[in-house]
């Protein structure tokens, strides 16, 4: 009987099999329409309130995931996707780069082209940016130079895995310098638009947070923990010196204050003018959410994850015993351009994009004229896309296979949140 089942087992699988290699651009093309229709009911409606999106999140997530693989071949699309059959493989890359291409130009598909960067698939990520560019950023070359104050344009995404009924986990804030010198802040539960964008003059401050779910098997809503760390180093970061953030103590004060029980990993950033020409970005990180930097195409910079061990990384708990000292967070000082633009995330993003493929999508977006809150909406739908993909090699499947498990493959499905600002001197955007 074992043996019956094992060759029916087969048999489905070589039918399976056959489907998919049997499936050419031309059966992709006829699902086009099914695709721009999903991109126009989840992607791109302005006239939706946001307390409505919050109650259809769910529903959304799934309308698009189903919709996208639809469109583009089952579950066979994928830019890392691995396949010993190259042409197989290229084929589903390009579909991949289309649906990106109509994600952030559906006015002008076909024309451009999306250009994603696969080199740190298999051998972990590598900045292809020159160490001369890093250590010596300079003022792009596409930016005059009129005023000296800067301005950071922010917007971010929070969504919840399809597979958790308490609403995700993540949380995420925004503190910012309005024209008139004073400080306002935005979070996922103050936002008055699900993609609204802000603009800081001068000055800014960005979290994200994410919740432990192992905390569930105890009953206990780690979504709780991150979303009171997430006001308290909102309500610390309207505190600071505009002109002299510090992110860590920030972290520090605002772990001191929670009380609710659970633990979260968290990443604190703050954009200010700098005496040189550029701005001054600074970090703490503590856990595996984390920051990258984007320079044109290129990524200039990417925050390392902090992990005790594979997919258990440092954490922050009102606690003790359960806490890391928030003072292990991991600091960082860089200077930043007009021009760069940096994306803030969970590592529900972080686990499913490489750095190169989140840089080539910026790229296109920035191109277009989208808004961060509206970039940040992409990113968050293409990670999802992602989560949902079996066969896709990611940077999460990638680390597993370096400890031990070689058969790892496919998205990993969790919370995502995004939080993009572009730095930006006299932009009419």
């Amino acid at each position: 009987e074992e043996e019956e089942e094992e060759e029916r087992e087969r048999r489905r699988d070589g039918e399976r099999r056959e489907k998919r290699e049997t499936t050419t651009n031309g059966d992709s093309l006829l699902h086009f329409g099914e695709f721009m229709k999903a991109l126009a009911d989840v992607c791109a409606s302005r006239s939706v309130s946001y307390s409505r999106r919050q109650q259809n999140t769910k529903m959304g997530h799934q309308q698009v995931g189903r919709s996208f693989l639809r469109a583009f071949g089952g579950m066979n699309s994928g830019i890392s996707h691995r396949s010993n059959v190259a042409g197989q493989c290229m084929k589903r890359n390009l579909l991949y780069y289309s649906m990106i291409q109509n994600l952030v130009c559906p006015l002008q598909a076909g024309h451009a082209h999306a250009s994603l960067s696969t080199k740190g698939g298999r051998h972990g990520y590598r900045s292809s940016v020159s160490a001369d560019a890093a250590s010596n950023p300079s003022v792009s070359t596409t930016t005059t130079a009129i005023s000296k104050e800067l301005e950071f344009y922010s917007g971010a995404a929070c969504y919840p895995s399809v597979e958790k009924a308490n609403g995700g986990e993540d949380s995420y804030f925004i503190a910012y310098m309005q024209d008139d010198n004073t400080l306002q802040s935005s979070s996922e539960s103050t936002a008055v638009e699900a993609d609204e964008s802000l603009k800081a003059r001068g000055y800014c401050i960005l979290g994200v947070s994410d919740g432990v779910g192992g905390w569930a098997d105890m009953g206990i809503d780690a979504g709780a923990y991150s979303r009171q760390l997430m006001h308290f180093a909102n309500q610390e970061s309207l505190a600071e010196d505009p002109n002299d953030p510090n992110p860590k103590r920030v972290l520090y004060k605002a772990v001191k204050q929670t009380t609710n029980k659970g633990s979260a990993t968290v990443c604190i950033v703050s954009l200010s003018n700098s005496d040189k020409e550029g701005a001054s970005l600074r970090a703490a990180n503590l856990g595996d959410s984390g920051f990258i930097v984007v320079r044109e195409k290129q990524v200039l910079f990417k925050s390392p994850s902090q992990q005790h061990s594979f997919n258990f990384p440092y954490q922050v708990s009102s606690l003790p015993k359960y806490s890391d000292n928030p003072m292990s967070a991991q600091t960082f000082n860089l200077e930043v351009a007009p021009g760069d633009t940096l994306i803030l995330a969970t590592d529900g993003m972080l686990d499913n994009l490489y750095p190169e493929e989140v840089a080539s999508i910026v790229h296109e977006a920035k191109a277009n004229g989208m808004k961060p809150g509206e970039l940040a909406h992409v990113i968050s739908k293409i990670t999802m896309e992602v989560a949902a993909d079996t066969k896709r090699d990611t940077p999460f499947s990638y680390g597993a296979r370096q400890v031990g498990f070689p058969h790892e493959f496919g998205g990993k499905m969790d919370d995502v949140t995004v939080v993009v600002s572009y730095i930006m001197r006299n932009s009419k955007m």
